[in-house]
């Protein structure tokens, strides 16, 4: 077996990731480019979560998306207006991947 060491496990800076939206009727699936946090850093974040609006907690996770609209603060408002679970699918999906754990 061969040695590994710490370094080697160490995560990318960002990850992708297909997230499934609540798109009524149909399918909607995006893929997200999330920035990697450390487990210091992802507590941080849920303390924060819970005051933060669905625009602000897709901009704090995610570095971009592969939607032809460009990923600003413009775009993801208008994400979250015309697909109201869009937030929560999205950052869930983020802890998901980021912990491996299923978040309630």
């Amino acid at each position: 077996m061969n040695p590994r060491s710490l370094a080697s496990l160490a995560p990318p800076p960002s990850f992708r990731l297909l997230v499934k939206l609540p798109v009524p009727g149909r399918a909607g699936v995006v893929e997200m480019r999330f920035r990697t946090r450390t487990r210091t850093e992802l507590a941080e974040f849920a303390k924060e979560l819970a005051g933060m609006t669905d625009e602000a907690a897709i901009a704090a996770v995610a570095e971009g998306w592969n939607l032809a609209d460009e990923f600003n603060a413009e775009s993801i408002a208008a994400l979250c207006e015309a697909v109201p679970g869009a937030g929560h699918a999205i950052v869930q999906a983020y802890l998901r991947e980021s912990t491996g754990a299923e978040v309630g």
